[in-house]
């Protein structure tokens, strides 16, 4: 192993405004080997002049135009059938990366010397045009995983919450002989794509490299795919259901059945402020059939409080009377 090439691949659409950001810490990072593949998704902003601008100016940035827009999944996809690299990276075209990424990673793969299948580093969430404005989280705790002052290569069955900080594409590496290997590609036609696809990749390896470094910054604004959300939302309850499908399947469901619904219960919540008031009700109606059905085969003492209102209004700043989930058999 020398340099081997990595392809990062960007799907863009309508980010005008964050985009120069984006391409520059890509461009000037420390390791130069890159493919970078950017995939305008029909964008109607100039997006696409500004990527004209600068692939002008450097061979390493690739355009690929569809004639429409088909989401990101589909623009994931176009850039893996392309991508040419050892390695494959996603960055979304609002966020940018340290200018060390690449060079850690492969200064860690090498050191390591063992087949790593999913390098996954740390990273900030930057909430703007928001009262979050000045808000910097981290998108994972590496106490999550079981053993991490031991190791540092897992399986994603050591981590003791795996829901948190952990469905987001873009603060992995993977290596692409393993997604070709297994047929792994994005989910079309619905949004909520990187939750299936980390989980399917998350459940097909031991060899998951978990590195604390702070590498990725994603941004959060009010034009993001997850804050524009009409009748899409719904895909939501689709991805869920697929989730829960895969874990069975991989024989986890038992272990994970509780997080499992925990991370139901906080999806719903936090996407039923985001929609559009009129798809609201609708959504909250869906979300208590489907929380009540799903807590009915789990221990009633353990999600009692779910029927308390009161309480959890004292443990959130949002109108938590409005989810108002009435379990009348507790």
């Amino acid at each position: 192993m020398n340099k081997p090439k990595i392809s990062v691949i960007i799907p863009v659409y309508n980010t005008a405004k964050f985009l120069p950001q984006c391409l520059d810490s890509l461009l000037l990072q420390t390791y130069q080997n890159l493919e970078i593949i950017t995939v305008n998704d029909a964008s109607k902003d100039n997006s696409l002049d500004i990527l004209q601008k600068y692939a002008k100016k450097d061979h390493r940035i690739k355009i690929i135009t569809q004639p429409y827009n088909q989401g990101q999944a589909s623009a994931r996809n176009f850039g893996l059938k392309n991508a040419t690299g050892e390695y494959v990276s996603f960055v979304d075209s609002d966020d940018w990366v340290s200018l060390c990424l690449y060079e850690k990673f492969i200064t860690d793969i090498k050191k390591i010397r063992k087949p790593i299948d999913i390098y996954m580093f740390n990273g900030f969430c930057f909430f703007e045009n928001t009262k979050f404005q000045q808000g910097i989280f981290p998108l994972f705790d590496i106490r999550s995983w079981h053993g991490y002052l031991k190791k540092k290569i897992f399986s994603f069955r050591d981590n003791k919450n795996p829901f948190i900080g952990t469905i987001s594409v873009c603060n992995k590496i993977f290596k692409k002989e393993f997604l070709q290997k297994n047929n792994f590609c994005f989910l079309q036609g619905r949004i909520f794509e990187d939750v299936l696809f980390s989980m399917q990749t998350f459940l097909s390896t031991d060899n998951i490299y978990v590195k604390n470094d702070y590498l990725y910054n994603y941004r959060q604004h009010n034009n993001s795919t997850v804050h524009t959300m009409g009748q899409n939302a719904f895909d939501l309850f689709f991805i869920h259901d697929e989730v829960e499908k895969l874990f069975k399947q991989q024989d986890f469901y038992e272990k994970s059945k509780y997080a499992l619904f925990q991370f139901r219960f906080i999806d719903y919540y936090n996407y039923l402020f985001k929609l559009t008031p009129n798809l609201q009700e609708k959504f909250l109606n869906q979300a208590k059939e489907m929380l009540i059905k799903k807590a009915s085969i789990l221990d009633e003492q353990i999600y009692r409080n779910l029927s308390d209102i009161e309480k959890f209004d004292e443990l959130t700043t949002r109108n938590m009377t409005y989810l108002n989930l009435k379990y009348n058999k507790y």
